[in-house]
């Protein structure tokens, strides 16, 4: 469609810089495409118009200014009533929605939008099952987004969402891309952050965690003093606490010694070169608590006070809980 199209005559427009009689330091440089598109915006928004010359205008507004949060919401106000007037495919607007995020990766008005309308075409064209929605044209957008920047914040968001809304808690496809981007960049902290969503998001219940715990340590060999795994790892020991699987524990405190401990004793917590692995005293230190081996933990923070001088006045306190 072309602004051609359309016809604006019976519109009251505005001018989006009137003359005034205020002194003006600094004037914007508008275009007078610019000009000419926000005024005829803004004279829709007045009369709340509902129609395919609105659609359009919000259209061109938007590939203007993409971050405008108030054209997103008339157009999603546009959209619904004229998908439910049959004057409109929904599938046009998705195709849109695609074309327009691919273009604007780093925004998050479109991300939040493109949630609206999945979430009425699931409403409207697939007796609101999500499950007969169509993903893989999703998973194809959000793929080739993470390709370009695997941290992409938004991008992120928009996964948490599709677990959420689509179901996908433990989904073979999203633990499959997850460990794509693991397999890539282990210090990838979106996607540790995501796996955990997917596993535990909504049960913690999942009879494999031994086999997680495996996974866990597979990483960590491959980056010993990678906070992102062993973070991961200490969310699912929460896990194991709550579940009371103390049987996991004694497995745990052999992973965690051989990570710090060159059977010379503490003063040889070594690994990576000159690299110490802060986290798994951390772990370790907490694993004793749990264990009520608190004498344990005590010598842990010691060691810590001398490995990880930065954070002294943090490890002193620690063990001052302890004494």
């Amino acid at each position: 469609m072309y602004i051609e199209n359309f016809n604006f005559d019976d519109l009251v427009l505005k001018p989006i810089d009137p003359l005034s009689d205020k002194i003006v330091v600094c004037t914007i440089l508008y275009s007078e495409d610019f000009k000419s598109i926000i005024s005829i915006l803004n004279a829709l928004l007045d009369v709340k118009e509902l129609s395919l010359r609105s659609l359009f205008i919000t259209g061109e507004a938007i590939s203007k200014i993409p971050a405008h949060y108030t054209v997103w919401e008339y157009r999603s106000r546009i959209v619904k009533h004229l998908c439910q007037s049959n004057s409109y495919k929904l599938e046009d607007e998705i195709e849109w929605c695609n074309s327009i995020a691919l273009n604007n990766e780093k925004n998050y008005q479109i991300w939040h939008y493109k949630e609206i309308i999945i979430e009425f075409a699931i409403k409207m064209l697939y007796n609101n099952d999500p499950s007969s929605y169509p993903l893989l044209e999703e998973y194809n957008i959000v793929n080739e987004m993470l390709s370009n920047d695997e941290k992409n914040y938004h991008v992120w968001t928009h996964k948490r969402w599709m677990v959420r809304c689509f179901n996908l808690w433990r989904d073979n496809t999203e633990l499959e891309i997850i460990d794509r981007l693991i397999d890539e960049d282990v210090r990838n902290n979106s996607a540790w952050s995501h796996r955990y969503l997917v596993l535990f998001g909504n049960t913690q219940e999942i009879k494999e965690i031994d086999q997680e715990i495996d996974y866990i340590f597979a990483k960590i060999d491959i980056a010993p003093t990678n906070l992102s795994s062993w973070n991961y790892l200490s969310g699912v020991i929460e896990i194991i606490k709550k579940r009371d699987e103390f049987k996991l524990f004694t497995h745990l405190e052999e992973k965690f010694l051989k990570y710090i401990n060159d059977g010379k004793g503490i003063q040889n917590m070594k690994l990576d070169g000159n690299y110490i692995s802060i986290p798994a005293l951390k772990l370790l230190a907490e694993f004793y608590i749990a264990k009520e081996r608190k004498d344990e933990a005590v010598n842990i923070y010691e060691a810590l006070k001398v490995l990880d001088e930065i954070r002294v006045k943090y490890w002193e306190f620690k063990q001052s809980t302890l004494l």
